[in-house]
């Protein structure tokens, strides 16, 4: 659930802001943005998340597919 985005007219989704007096900035504001860049800037990638290591995982399922 995104405290930022609420359902409308049970058809759409629309971004609303909480208030002026909010600690957390407006959604997709750009202090919004630069907080989630620096959140997602902050996770380490092991080695056995790497793109490398997962694409291998995937071509070895593949191989292992009945056809």
């Amino acid at each position: 659930v995104d405290p930022y985005l609420h359902l409308v007219d049970d058809n759409r989704i629309e971004a609303f802001h909480i208030g002026s007096d909010s600690i957390k900035p407006a959604y997709g504001s750009k202090e919004d943005e630069l907080a989630a860049v620096e959140a997602l800037s902050s996770i380490e990638i092991t080695n056995e998340q790497s793109k490398e290591h997962l694409a291998s995982i995937v071509m070895q399922n593949l191989g292992n597919l009945p056809e």
